[in-house]
């Protein structure tokens, strides 16, 4: 049995399960009372965050496997090969999630509340898909990573479609689960060949294996195949090109809180899974390894990297739909973070620097999103249209709301002052800067990287003022009062904006420090952790 000290580590989880049990008893206690089921699912995740920014203060260095089976006896006993690792990267993305999670839940109270009449099943699946997502960033374990990305996928499934009513949302639906299928078997038989040529799940002593073996012979390409089928299952978490196809229609389908949900959660959960497991294979020195293994990984990831960001971007030139505008632009964005990944060696702690840029690009990216789906919902509500016409002239209606929209999609960009054109030009910094210590072919991938993002960034330059021509430079006679919508709706998309100016000028040093803080001491293949003293004395 864990002990107690393991138990406080997934306090935050375990919060979860208990607002999941609380959710679904609730109707049978009290009745289906839409309000009260939200409030609990608000009061479960408030908590749940609370728990989550308390652990993350006490985790100050190292890390610790969790839930393994001990090895040895006595005072000599240590922890075995475990299923979770706690470390400040895993701690700060449970507080990343929660903390999204009560931003979604407020949206839909804004949003969806009124006329919602299933909410125990719609906040039942929310919290789950949040509980598997977290897992994703903490599993040191090849099945329990299938587990927490299934976790995460199977509710989001059901929420992609959750309003019956509509054709869209059943479509959306049936292509999300058609895709989750089959990535989620190519991804299964990824990891029983990985099993079957190593004989562990265990991600560190794989990762050890992989660098002590014979690679020559069929192994090799047997192995590229393995990391490749693991790949795709993480690339549909992160719609990642050829896997993103299932993005725009369920952005289009789903309602808007989950369309925002998954823009930033999704993507976020399977790119700090990949972040760290590239992280942990940076870690073996081997000559034979590093010079075979490693460069596979990097110019893989790299390679979708910048097709992720390319086809995105030119995909969204043709999207007069605005709702399937942003799901482009948020694999777009998927990609430039992808690029990061291509960073797999550690010299100058550039693997640190690069999952800390990540960090950083993921907590302003939060922000542009949740500004930019919250005006498209505003103008849905009054227009009843997500089409690019629906925004004709309204800048001259609402000014200050169409200002605060403007700062979002600027800030999708990535121009200055904003948050957002902090974040690119670090991540453009940090692979710039790996460049410069690499290897001679290493080094020319990531300088192919910083260029491609510096193109695509001028790209999406152009389909982001379309929305901001509409508004400005069209329909300028339009002055028919100001856009009916709730007045915390408008709120929020200020406080967004607001944020996003501060984060790119005043909050810079704040947002590095954050960043720095939460990727400091990941876990290494080197790290074996000793149990905890409750466990020793126990044991003695």
């Amino acid at each position: 049995m864990p002990d107690l000290a393991t138990l406080r580590l997934v306090l935050p989880e375990l919060l979860l399960v208990a607002t999941l049990v609380a959710l679904l008893g609730a109707p049978l206690l009290i009745g289906r009372n839409t309000r009260v089921t939200a409030l609990i699912a608000l009061l479960g995740c408030v908590g749940a965050a609370i728990a989550a920014a308390i652990t993350l203060g006490e985790v100050s260095a190292g890390a610790v496997e969790l839930f393994g089976v001990p090895i040895g006896a006595g005072s000599t006993r240590i922890a075995g090969p475990g299923m979770l690792v706690a470390d400040r990267l895993s701690m700060f993305f449970r507080l990343f999630v929660m903390v999204f999670l009560v931003a979604i839940i407020g949206m839909w109270f804004l949003t969806d509340a009124q006329r919602e009449r299933n909410a125990p099943e719609f906040f039942t699946l929310l919290v789950a898909s949040a509980l598997g997502m977290s897992l994703m960033a903490s599993t040191v374990n090849l099945v329990f990573m299938l587990v927490a990305i299934e976790l995460a996928s199977l509710p989001s499934y059901a929420l992609a479609g959750f309003d019956r009513q509509r054709r869209l949302a059943a479509e959306a639906s049936v292509k999300y689960v058609v895709f989750g299928a089959t990535t989620a078997g190519v991804m299964c038989y990824g990891v029983s060949l990985l099993y079957g040529m190593f004989g562990t799940l265990h991600i560190p002593t794989l990762i050890a294996r992989i660098a002590a073996a014979d690679l020559s012979g069929g192994a090799a390409p047997l192995l590229a195949v393995a990391l490749l089928c693991v790949f795709a299952g993480i690339a549909f978490k992160i719609s990642a090109v050829p896997f993103h196809f299932w993005c725009p229609d369920v952005f289009q389908g789903a309602s808007l809180p989950i369309a925002t949900w998954l823009s930033v959660a999704s993507k976020a959960a399977g790119l700090l899974l990949l972040l760290r497991l590239v992280f942990l294979a940076a870690g073996p020195t081997n000559a034979a390894y590093v010079d075979n293994v490693l460069p596979v990984i990097s110019y893989g990831i790299g390679f979708f990297g910048i097709l992720t960001c390319t086809v995105a971007n030119l995909a969204a030139y043709g999207q007069s739909n605005v709702r399937r505008l942003l799901a482009y632009s948020s694999i777009a964005h998927a990609g430039y973070m992808l690029c990061a990944g291509a960073i797999v060696f550690r010299a100058g702690d550039t693997s640190l620097a690069a999952m800390s840029a990540v960090i950083a690009y993921l907590m302003v990216y939060m922000f542009m999103n949740l500004g930019a789906f919250m005006s498209l919902g505003l103008v849905a509500s009054d227009t009843g249209s997500e089409e690019i016409d629906a925004f004709t002239g309204l800048g001259w209606r609402d000014p200050l709301t169409t200002f605060s929209f403007t700062v979002c999609l600027v800030s999708l960009v990535g121009l200055p002052p904003l948050g957002g054109f902090i974040a690119k030009f670090w991540l453009i910094w940090i692979i710039g800067g790996a460049a410069q210590s690499a290897s001679a072919g290493l080094s020319g991938l990531l300088w192919v990287l910083v260029i491609a993002i510096a193109v695509n960034t001028a790209i999406s330059l152009f389909y982001y003022t379309r929305v901001i021509r509409q508004m400005y430079l069209r329909g300028t006679a339009v002055t028919t009062g100001s856009l009916q919508a709730p007045a915390l709706g408008k709120l929020a998309v200020h406080a967004c904006a607001l944020i996003l100016f501060l984060a790119g000028t005043l909050l810079i040093p704040m947002l590095k420090r954050t960043a720095d803080d939460a990727a400091t001491n990941p876990y290494t293949v080197e790290a074996r952790p000793v149990v905890t003293a409750e466990v020793a004395r126990s044991e003695d």
